[in-house]
């Protein structure tokens, strides 16, 4: 198995503070965010983890590379772009990613902007037991804001029956989370998503897309989890976040 992280977006939502600073490396009590994603990554112990970013920050990952001990090999791909307007978005970074690795090949595939506390080995392994094109995690929340905010997903069982980005009437009290499984795969999925829709922004369109396939399951966790997705909330955890094992 292998790590995907999606760190080539331009946080613009946090302007002025991202202009020259990329969201997964803005300080987090003292660290950057990015590294404790790392070492949540770490837990599931893949072959290797690969980062996607951008070329406006390409370099900053590099040096952030240098700075981070890790034994398993992490691999940064520049996705090319430079702003915000020619931006690949998310989906099409998954994909670029992809384009090297083999079809069968097991992935682990999270944003770079998601401070997550529950064991992603354990999520893995879920996983591989539930089958199917994808596993993805969910929370129950009881916040209307909130839940308005992320894809709302819908369950029978283990399996998700239905997954709505941003919805104003959401039909139940589980938010998705930018963690997923997949077990194999995934790039000619990807391909057949982009040759039928446009979006190549939203993740959570993709896992809509594959849950009407009846092909996906669900992961439900109920520790915290930090979305850094807004000043506001980046603020209120900026100088006062701790990590266990971190």
């Amino acid at each position: 198995m292998k790590a995907i992280i999606l760190a080539a977006g331009y946080g613009v939502r946090m302007y002025p503070l991202t202009e020259n600073t990329a969201k997964p490396l803005l300080p987090i009590s003292g660290k950057p965010l990015l590294y404790y994603i790392l070492n949540k990554v770490i837990e599931a112990r893949p072959e290797e983890i690969i980062i996607v970013t951008n070329a406006k920050f390409y370099e900053d990952f590099v040096k952030f590379k240098k700075n981070f001990p890790c034994t398993i090999p992490i691999t940064l791909i520049n996705d090319l772009s430079t702003s915000n307007e020619n931006r690949l978005g998310a989906i099409k970074d998954l994909l670029f990613a992809c384009e090297s690795l083999p079809e069968k090949e097991e992935l682990l595939v999270l944003a770079a902007d998601n401070l997550l506390e529950f064991n992603l080995k354990d999520f893995c392994t879920a996983g591989k037991k539930f089958g199917g094109e994808a596993t993805i995690t969910v929370r129950s929340v009881l916040s209307k804001e909130i839940l308005r905010r992320h894809g709302v997903a819908e369950l029978s069982g283990n399996r998700v029956i239905s997954l709505e980005e941003k919805p104003q009437e959401p039909k139940s009290t589980l938010i998705s989370i930018c963690c997923y499984y997949f077990p194999s795969k995934l790039k000619l999925l990807l391909q057949n998503y982009l040759a039928e829709n446009k979006g190549a922004d939203a993740p959570g369109n993709f896992i809509s897309w594959l849950a009407k396939r009846g092909s996906v399951s669900a992961f439900v966790f109920k520790e915290k989890v930090f979305d850094i997705g807004c000043m506001e909330d980046y603020n209120k955890i900026k100088d006062s976040y701790s990590m266990k094992n971190c």
